[in-house]
């Protein structure tokens, strides 16, 4: 029998609720399911047909164990989804960059490195933006993000003051605010084997722009127009590599996708705003285990 391990953290170890919905037609074709954790020092990875990388949501937070992890299985030979170079690439902001250097339109960004300490003021003026979006270049689910404008950068020190604390640890991402994400939400467009499933639509609460549900911010499946689907296809197509899964996430601008999320390590893929969305999923695999 197929075994498939699907890699979990601690607070998810018996998989997230959305993720059950995945398992559950897994189990239904005839595949076994096992949820395990990825920092488990006993776990034999080896032992399972494929590992499938689900809610290893603090992966950002113990950043280098998480590469390590991913580069013991490489060598092991173990049947990773989606492959570890593909998630090793994705785990650093600083792939948006590449992204753009192959035509995918991404927020006006720039990279400040770890150690350095410039003026944020300065930046933002410089770059002409009014409202800036600061965050850590390894980072997930808006962790340590924050936004900022050039009001209040000139006349209070705290703003500089948590950058240079974020700069200590860590290199940062500095991107324009897009207004559009509280207008008109970010789309999130999921994609199994290239292939596009379904969408939804993630807004912010009032007064605030990440759009995180554990911010406040809200969830809703929607029929996304086919002019931005394309796009979105597009945009996933620029990684040549085999994805078992992808999620591109952007806002419309004048038409136009802008990609503030190519999410290929542990993304929430929504299985449950779709009545065919999990089956998609499991039908996807079941193609790349077939021999």
């Amino acid at each position: 029998m197929t075994r498939v391990a699907f890699a979990t953290a601690a607070p998810w170890a018996d998989l997230a609720a959305d993720d059950r919905l995945a398992a559950a037609e897994l189990e239904k074709r005839g595949l076994t399911v096992c949820p395990a954790l990825w920092d488990s020092p006993t776990e034999d990875w080896a032992a399972y047909d494929a590992v499938v990388i689900r809610s290893t949501w603090d992966y950002h937070t113990r950043h280098a164990a998480y590469l390590d992890w991913l580069g013991r299985l490489k060598a092991a030979h173990v049947y990773l989804f989606n492959p570890p170079e593909v998630m090793r690439w994705n785990s650093n902001k600083t792939y948006l960059q590449d992204l753009a250097r192959d035509g995918v339109r991404i927020p006006p960004t720039m990279v400040v490195e770890q150690f350095s300490a410039p003026s944020l003021e300065r930046l933002v003026r410089e770059a002409g933006w009014e409202k800036a979006v600061v965050k850590p270049t390894v980072a997930a689910n808006a962790y340590e993000t924050w936004m900022t404008d050039l009001g209040t950068l000139q006349h209070t020190p705290d703003g500089q003051s948590a950058f240079e604390a974020l700069l200590r640890k860590s290199t940062v991402l500095l991107q324009a605010y897009l207004p559009e994400v509280a207008t008109g939400g970010e789309w999130s467009f999921i994609f199994f084997n290239k292939a596009f499933s379904h969408a939804v639509l993630k807004r912010p609460r009032e007064g605030d722009f990440r759009v995180q549900e554990n911010y406040g911010g809200k969830t809703s499946p929607v029929e996304a127009p086919g002019r931005l689907i394309a796009q979105a296809e597009r945009i996933c197509r620029t990684v040549r590599d085999d994805l078992l899964y992808a999620r591109v996430d952007g806002v419309e601008v004048n038409g136009e996708l802008v990609l503030m999320e190519l999410e290929l390590i542990e993304p929430s893929l929504f299985f449950g705003s779709h009545p065919q969305a999990a089956g998609r999923f499991a039908d996807a695999l079941l193609t790349c285990l077939a021999p």
